[in-house]
């Protein structure tokens, strides 16, 4: 449609390449071990709210421990998914 008056977007075809990372697959291990890591710090999260009062008394806000050390783990199975090729299910498990 040459010489009309209508505007079209521009045609990206062989101009834009989608470029996808790289995915090496993770041992049992591994996956274990960042599970742990993402389990400990939601958990030393949570122990220091304890400790400093944030998580109980009458002013208490959100949570402690066991919601903190649930957190973490969510957080390293969606870390987990992500890398095993999955990164929109990864970032759903988020939110």
């Amino acid at each position: 449609m040459k010489g009309s008056s209508r505007l079209s977007p521009p045609s990206l075809h062989g101009r834009c390449r989608i470029v996808r990372a790289m995915i090496t697959p993770l041992s049992d291990l591994d996956i274990a071990a960042r599970l742990g890591m993402a389990g400990l710090t939601g958990l030393a999260v949570g122990i220091e709210r304890e400790w400093s009062g944030h998580a109980s008394g009458p002013r208490a806000r959100f949570a402690g421990v066991r919601t903190f050390l649930l957190l973490g783990l969510v957080g390293g199975v969606s870390g987990a998914v992500a890398l095993a090729g999955w990164p929109q299910l990864g970032a759903a498990l988020t939110g």
